[in-house]
């Protein structure tokens, strides 16, 4: 499961990077898309026995939940693809855990 996470989490990051370079709805559901992959790894490592890192996984999760709220309000609005996306963490949301692929 570790494996997984860690290719995932570094699809999420070139999402992220092109993302970054072009802050499109298209360019932003395809953070979404694995930020989903993510999310259903990490439900499922929360409860393997190797999963000596609990709370992280569990800040993890919940920042993803509110990621995937505030994606789907702003999603409402698009235009098209091409159309400009951008967005920024609620206030008093849980930020990305950056270093959270270090601990696996």
């Amino acid at each position: 499961m570790k494996e997984k996470l860690k290719i995932a989490i570094k699809r999420t990051n070139i999402a992220y990077a092109l993302y970054l370079n072009n802050k499109s709805y298209l360019t932003a559901k395809r953070i979404y898309n694995a930020n989903k992959i993510i999310y259903n790894y990490l439900n499922e490592f929360l409860y393997e026995i190797e999963c000596v890192y609990i709370d992280e996984v569990i800040e993890y999760i919940m920042h993803l939940e509110d990621w995937f709220l505030q994606f789907e309000l702003e999603e409402q609005s698009f235009i098209n693809l091409s159309s400009p996306f951008i967005f920024k963490r609620i206030e008093g949301g849980i930020p990305y855990p950056k270093d959270f692929i270090k601990l696996l």
